[in-house]
């Protein structure tokens, strides 16, 4: 684990900034959300990985662009003239990882892998190619892959590997990676899954590896059973909306070793009362 006292004060100082009680109590990570279920059993886990990949799925066969920025002028009948507006907005987002380890002062390892979850179109894949040397662009969908990697091969980009992350399985053999990327995907999924992605994927970071990753920690009157959930589980291929609360992810960083070095708020419209955050994290280099 990160040395306490580092896990701590990395803790209290983001706490601090984000105007939320500094206690840190004992070395270890605190109790989750009561009433909110973070874990469940493998079993289980499948059963929710799968219904997200058959959601994401149909909307990649229907209307890929749309399902990564819901504006009417990224829908398939209007993607062939505003195609070159929706790639150029993954520049935005990709800035954010850049700026966010400026404030930081942490040096970005530019010439090593870059893991990027949820990869969608490649509308972030072709800004991150640009500035790590090898990407790994990954997904749920395979109808979103196709998409993508067709988009980096007419733009060019030949450092970009492609990864269909479908099973639980899929995330042991990814190789290890220097840094990891990924905004706007995670609270598309279930928490269960929210917590145990970042886990697997923080698990595989390198030591002093940088990540930045976005998620919700809370929604108004949000709360999540599992058992509840799967035995009503939509049908209807509707972009869901989750959140992890913040003392998971504080855990998972635990876990994997990773210290935090920033937690900003993350511009989300039409979601009164909720909370969004950007996380940069770095995996500790202490045996």
């Amino acid at each position: 684990m990160v040395g306490s006292s580092t896990w701590k004060k990395g803790v209290v100082a983001v706490r601090r900034r984000l105007g939320l009680p500094t206690s840190v109590a004992g070395n270890a990570p605190s109790p989750e959300a009561p009433g909110l279920d973070t874990e469940v059993e493998p079993a289980m886990l499948r059963v929710l990985l799968t219904h997200v990949e058959n959601c994401w799925r149909q909307l990649g066969e229907t209307e890929p662009h749309w399902s990564v920025l819901a504006q009417p002028q990224f829908k398939s009948h209007q993607i062939v003239e505003n195609g070159g507006s929706f790639y150029a907005s993954g520049e935005h987002d990709a800035r954010l990882f850049t700026e966010a380890a400026n404030r930081s002062r942490v040096t970005l390892p530019l010439r090593g892998t870059c893991f990027e979850l949820g990869c969608g179109v490649g509308r972030v894949t072709m800004w991150l190619a640009r500035s790590f040397d090898h990407v790994i662009a990954a997904d749920i969908s395979s109808s979103h892959l196709s998409v993508a990697e067709q988009a980096l091969r007419e733009g060019g980009h030949r450092n970009v590997e492609f990864r269909l992350v479908n099973r639980l399985d899929a995330f042991d053999q990814l190789p290890r990676f220097d840094s990891f990327f990924t905004v706007i995907v995670l609270q598309h999924n279930p928490p269960p899954v929210m917590r145990w992605l970042l886990q697997a994927i923080l698990s595989k970071l390198n030591p002093g590896g940088i990540g930045f990753f976005q998620l919700p920690t809370s929604l108004p009157n949000y709360s999540f059973n599992a058992r509840a959930y799967l035995a009503q589980l939509p049908t209807d291929g509707r972009m869901e909306m989750h959140a992890l609360p913040y003392q998971s992810v504080l855990n998972v960083l635990y876990e994997t070793r990773c210290e935090l070095l920033e937690a900003q708020s993350h511009e989300i419209f039409g979601i009164p009362n909720s909370v969004f955050l950007n996380f940069l994290v770095r995996k500790s280099t202490a045996k």
